[in-house]
């Protein structure tokens, strides 16, 4: 009819009030659900808040934590002598840092030979050790020379009856390097060098052949010096081949 007012205006005015005439038939018309017989057997569903949580670490029969370790007090005398021996320790690890930066303003000279006027040994042991660590290290081998090779043997061969394994195996590594880099030169000059009179001899050459002979010597007393102990069987070949380059030149 022309005055009757649109079903979506009446929908909305009966929402305001009651219930929709929609909305109750559906619920007069659509009967309550039955009980499932398998429903109301079977027990309800364990909720996941109530399962045991595994905690790391608790034994899981008992749900105990396993007993801690005692932690001990620090008593103030260990305190105290803690603080004694941290100044004696700070001086210790500045001297190091100064006797490296020392070391590194040689090699940027190039002038390692001059390497006994900055260390003080025994005392810098530790820092020939950080020195030689870092050529081996970084394969810088190839920058030393004949000089640096007479001057740091000398080192080498003193660290060689040091108390601490570690100086000694960082000894034996950087000695077989240096082997490896001047041995032919040294073998060489030897042998060139050993028909010729020593008059007849030019300045450079018998330069050389002196720095090679004093070499060859420092090779020889770091031979007769190499641990027997398990520390020199590990380097087993290298004692072979020094022995071997002792006795060609």
């Amino acid at each position: 009819a022309v005055g009757s007012r649109p079903p979506s205006t009446e929908f909305f005015a009966a929402g305001a009030g009651s219930s929709s005439p929609v909305v109750a038939r559906s619920q007069e018309a659509s009967p309550e659900p039955a009980s499932s017989p398998l429903a109301a057997a079977s027990p309800p569903a364990a909720s996941p808040s109530a399962r045991p949580i595994a905690t790391p670490g608790r034994d899981p029969a008992s749900g105990q934590l396993p007993p801690q370790p005692q932690r001990q007090a620090v008593s103030l005398e260990q305190i105290s002598q803690l603080s004694t021996q941290h100044p004696q320790m700070m001086g210790v690890l500045n001297r190091r840092a100064d006797q490296i930066r020392r070391l590194k303003e040689l090699w940027a000279r190039g002038n390692i030979a001059s390497i006994n006027s900055v260390l003080n040994m025994p005392q810098d042991h530790a820092v020939f050790c950080d020195f030689a660590r870092a050529i081996m290290r970084k394969q810088l081998e190839s920058a030393l020379n004949l000089d640096a090779c007479q001057a740091l043997l000398p080192i080498l061969r003193d660290l060689l009856g040091s108390k601490y394994d570690d100086f000694v195996i960082t000894a034996l590594q950087f000695i077989e390097v240096l082997l490896q880099n001047f041995s032919r030169l040294i073998a060489d000059t030897r042998h060139s060098c050993a028909n010729i009179p020593e008059r007849q001899l030019d300045l450079p050459r018998e330069e050389r052949l002196r720095k090679c002979n004093a070499c060859h010597d420092h090779f020889r007393e770091i031979y007769r010096l190499l641990p027997e102990t398990q520390i020199g069987s590990r380097f087993s070949g290298f004692r072979q081949t020094l022995n071997t380059f002792l006795h060609s030149c």
